[in-house]
């Protein structure tokens, strides 16, 4: 179907602002979404029929869920899901506080749980509909720092594969985006200024963490614009994939991931293969 309609999360800033505004260029019905509505201005100023700006909190069971019935309520379906809402708390191993992680998998895991609960039975009515999760890079590959965006990005992933097998003989596919580096404003609004420590043990490691992440902060090669253009064309795909990188950085740090994973298989595949019973010693 030609004239699709997207639902996008997250679209006060960064990729979910860029996402938003190719979609509309590209003259499709989008449904422009943020947990405060105020930060969607620019979008409710383009006074389009084809735009529905709405607020939706994706840690609120009642705002998703109402965004989903004003999206099939004016437009009649969902085509294009993009989950994109999330932030990143940053924190050693060690002082990592519950309370936080609780809330970085609230958002970056349950929040699109709740949005594609929500999608789903309108999309299995119309046997068809393509789920996009903004995850990172940062879901296949861990660095020290990281350990709760990692895990709610790597459970993210997880989820995905697990929900492209139960909806694919509906027609609906499910794709795993893993950006690198862009230059959002991810670092201003997360928690991503890891917080000093009362062990002098990583106090190194904090400070050399910190100096990268603001050395990085606007220098980031990635550009969210293009990167938008890039998740247009790659819904139009009719094989689209399960799990991509987005960005050289990222595809450099997958293949690293992928030999690291190979080697070690290669070095221990017997270790493992030794673990079956001998079934032609137990038979005798």
């Amino acid at each position: 179907m030609e004239n699709k309609v997207w639902l996008i999360t997250g679209c006060s800033s960064g990729f979910g602002r860029e996402i938003a505004k190719a979609a509309i260029n590209a003259g499709y019905a989008v449904v422009v979404t943020a947990r405060d509505i105020n930060s969607l201005a620019e979008f409710q100023a383009l006074k389009n029929e084809l735009v529905l700006v709405t607020e939706l909190d994706v840690v609120n069971q009642d705002s998703v869920s109402a965004a989903v019935e004003k999206t099939i309520a004016r437009f009649g379906r969902t085509d294009v899901l993009v989950n994109n809402a999330g932030y990143g708390y940053y924190q050693i191993f060690e002082e990592l506080e519950m309370t936080e992680m609780q809330k970085q998998m609230d958002v970056n895991l349950y929040g699109v749980l709740r949005t594609c609960q929500a999608v789903l039975p309108q999309m299995r009515k119309q046997r068809s509909g393509h789920i996009i999760n903004i995850s990172s890079i940062g879901g296949s590959v861990g660095t020290a720092g990281r350990g709760a965006y990692t895990a709610s990005k790597f459970a993210l992933g997880g989820l995905s594969e697990c929900l492209a097998k139960e909806v694919s003989p509906f027609g609906i596919k499910i794709t795993v985006l893993e950006p690198g580096q862009f230059r959002t404003d991810f670092f201003n609004k997360g928690k991503t200024q890891i917080k000093e420590s009362d062990k002098p043990d990583y106090k190194q490691l904090i400070d050399e963490l910190n100096q990268q992440f603001t050395t990085v902060n606007g220098r980031q090669k990635g550009s969210p614009e293009l990167a938008a253009n890039a998740i247009i064309q790659l819904s139009r795909s009719s094989a689209p994939p399960l799990r991509v990188p987005l960005g050289a950085d990222a595809v450099s740090w997958t293949s690293d991931r992928l030999k690291l994973a190979n080697d070690e298989l290669e070095t221990w595949k017997q270790w493992a293969l030794d673990t079956a019973f001998d079934e032609t010693q137990s038979s005798q």
